[in-house]
């Protein structure tokens, strides 16, 4: 209490300062602030002191977090991100057990009847809850009844025996499918999520000229569309090296404006006959995609200049996360941990521009530390006002030169026709209005300069489901939710040897003993990153694990064992799969040479398309 009330005095006293620095306050201690401030972030019903312990428990739930950020800028720096207890320590194993008992009733989940306290405490006192919890609590109250039930089934197939006869059976949710070219994938799939983007039913997609059908032609449409969302010529993305005008229309807009309708073969029209494979072909071109070491964060744009179908990519891009979501599909969007925390409504800092845009930020840095200087000259009480001024006159970069040998002004660095305020490229920036100046440039980097893109983003995924169902999740675990397990330590121990003989199932002519299983999961743990990639491409569809990763493949994955035929050995055929099943048809190779040589071809020139084998 002693240092938030040195604080609201430090921070009401300091001179010359803009009005507006939440953003460029260290997150942590922004959050801290917030989190004292508030009165009552939750609603209770009873008179005892119930409110008061979880109230003390969010602010020190939140100093664990954040307790760094007390710290002077240096040391804060360095221990970011430590905390001094574990985020298990926080969590109730009582609370936790009667809030998984409420949510395995089904009779609770088909009248909606949850208590009133499940709710309240998983919104605003998550950290009581581990993730699995709280995933559960998600799937079964935010996409209504007959998605609530799908789960609960789900879990208890899971846990059953086989010897058990006591099932509990609920009716297969509707599916809808859809048949689209795979040479125009993304304008196909804007059309798709226009047309059954907010319908309950399961998508399921098919591709003109391929027989393939089910999951695995799916999960792939999810992937290759989350690749197509990356392409540099939409104008969608920031791109830190070489920022574009804002005002230009990007090349895929006026493709798009080309176009006057999409073909899109439907359960409603079956009989409309595909066109032939040669009218699909298109010329092939180079194609590039946005990297970014940080992750995808959307270009700036000045307020009021987006284009219409700027935001509507946005409002597709929303519609597809959320359409995702619903189906239970992951998405191989590198999204940028600003993104995440957007969706979340967390606060952005100086901290989330370096990490999006390094050379910017780098750019900034010294002036940054400048104003760190001159924000604890005003601060200073023993100072004098007049030595304050003398002292901050006297700061100076590195090579002794002041601000304003810069010849910096008031527009946002690489667009010089955006004005951070009226008439700014005609303000010098000077160590009096420094700060102002960097609180706009985030600002407008962070906030102002993408709020028309994220609003129509929730405005696509607020047809699907409320993004605030979202806000019980952390960054990490919001990143889990869309993208699955981005942890390498997690990663690496799904492709163990171990692991592997748990979670796959060895059927029709194999064992777990059988010389070319254990080859074989031998070869798939040598497996590098990008060839796990294309082996989970290659059997499943996608390139992710599950959530749960090969524990959490529906149905398991089964190896089986196939069979060749004279004049014919095993050593001249490949490994088929079928992808709706994840389903391995494995020949009994002579060596592990062979296995790896054969297997590594198939996962290469085995991708792109679905066909009988």
């Amino acid at each position: 209490k002693q240092w938030y009330q040195r604080r609201v005095r430090d921070t009401n006293t300091t001179e010359n300062s803009a009005n507006n620095l939440v953003s460029l306050e260290t997150n942590g201690r922004s959050k801290i602030i917030k989190v004292l401030m508030e009165r009552q972030p939750f609603p209770l019903i009873g008179p005892d002191s119930t409110y008061e312990i979880l109230s003390l428990l969010r602010i020190l739930y939140h100093f664990n977090l954040h307790w760094a950020s007390l710290l002077d800028n240096k040391q804060s720096t360095n221990l970011s991100g430590k905390t001094v207890l574990l985020e298990s320590d926080f969590v109730s194993s009582k609370l936790t057990a009667k809030l998984m008992r409420q949510l395995q009733d089904p009779l609770t989940l088909c009248s909606g009847s949850l208590p009133e306290w499940c709710k309240q405490l998983v919104f605003s006192c998550p950290f009581l809850f581990p993730f699995e919890c709280r995933r559960l609590y998600f799937y079964s109250t935010s996409f209504g009844i007959a998605r609530a039930l799908q789960t609960f089934q789900q879990r208890a197939d899971s846990s059953r025996s086989a010897n058990d006869r006591n099932e509990f059976r609920v009716g297969r949710i509707q599916r809808q499918k859809v048949r689209i070219s795979r040479n125009r994938i993304l304008e196909s799939a804007i059309k798709v999520m226009d047309l059954y983007g907010k319908n309950r039913a399961i998508l399921e997609v098919e591709y003109f000229g391929e027989v393939g059908t089910g999951l695995g032609p799916t999960l792939e449409f999810f992937t290759l569309v989350s690749h197509e969302v990356q392409r540099r010529d939409l104008g969608m993305w920031l791109e830190p090296e070489t920022p574009k005008s804002p005002k230009s229309p990007t090349q895929f807009e006026m493709e798009l404006d080309k176009k006057d309708a999409m073909d899109i073969d439907d359960d409603a029209s079956k009989e409309k006959k595909p066109k032939p494979m040669e009218a699909e072909k298109k010329t092939e071109k180079q194609v590039e995609y946005v990297f970014n070491h940080g992750g995808l964060f959307p270009a700036p744009v000045k307020a009021g200049t987006a284009s219409k179908k700027l935001l509507d990519l946005f409002k597709f891009l929303g519609s597809f996360i959320g359409k995702a979501m619903l189906d239970s599909r992951l998405l191989d969007i590198p999204f940028s941990v600003p993104f995440l925390k957007y969706l979340l409504g967390l606060d952005l800092t100086y901290e989330d521009l370096r990490s999006i845009s390094p050379v910017l930020s780098n750019s900034l840095d010294e002036l940054w530390n400048l104003c760190q200087e001159k924000w604890a000259i005003e601060k200073n009480s023993s100072l004098s006002s007049t030595v304050k001024m003398e002292k901050i006159s006297a700061l100076r970069l590195r090579g002794d030169s002041k601000v304003d040998d810069l010849c910096l002004d008031f527009t946002l660095p690489g667009y010089p026709l955006w004005d951070l305020k009226a008439g700014g490229s005609n303000i010098t920036v000077n160590i009096n209005n420094l700060d102002e100046y960097l609180d706009l440039v985030v600002k407008n980097y962070l906030i102002d300069g993408v709020s028309a893109q994220f609003n129509a983003l929730f405005e696509g995924f607020n047809q699907v489901f409320s993004i605030q169902n979202l806000r019980l999740f952390a960054q990490s675990e919001l990143t889990t939710l869309v993208c699955g397990n981005q942890s390498s330590e997690a990663v690496d121990n799904e492709w163990s040897i171990e692991t592997l003989r748990e979670s796959t199932k060895c059927d029709h002519g194999y064992t777990q003993d059988s010389p070319a299983v254990r080859h074989l999961f031998q070869v798939m743990s040598e497996f590098s990153p990008q060839q796990r990639r294309k082996f989970m491409q290659f059997v499943t569809g996608t390139p992710q694990l599950p959530i749960l990763g090969f524990r959490g493949l529906v149905p398991r994955l089964t190896i089986v064992k196939k069979h060749h035929y004279p004049p014919y050995s095993a050593d001249d055929y490949l490994p088929t799969v079928i992808s709706c099943t994840n389903y391995l048809k494995l020949p009994d190779y002579t060596s592990k040479q062979v296995m790896h040589t054969k297997m590594l071809y198939a996962i290469e020139e085995g991708q792109s398309s679905f066909h009988l084998s």
